[in-house]
């Protein structure tokens, strides 16, 4: 079976899989929060993490400010591991579509 790294990206569309984002930690707040306590709380977690919001990349930077946000506790904690564990769960399909991926084309 050849699988190109194409196959592997749709096959996580598939799955309605995408990279965690920060719009989607900010949108998670504001569920849990409303709008205006969830900004609030991820503008907390940008500055005790050392980020600018609005400018929170995926991978590394995201996973800092969730870091943070974990720290605020209470329900702001449960939001932070939730979106960890998508990011998690992401990366780690994402890696074995890709080693798929390459030990088929060799």
């Amino acid at each position: 079976m050849n699988i190109s790294h194409n196959q592997s990206l749709q096959a996580i569309a598939e799955y309605n899989l995408v990279e965690p984002s920060e719009q989607d930690a900010r949108a998670a707040l504001q569920r849990v929060f409303g709008a205006a306590d969830g900004e609030s709380r991820w503008l907390q977690a940008c500055a005790e993490s050392g980020l600018r919001s609005g400018l929170v990349r995926p991978g590394d930077e995201l996973e800092r400010a969730a870091s943070a946000l974990g720290l605020q506790g209470g329900a702001t904690a449960a939001v932070a591991r939730s979106i960890l564990i998508r990011m998690r769960t992401f990366y780690r399909i994402a890696s074995r579509l890709n080693n798929t991926s390459a030990r088929a084309s060799s």
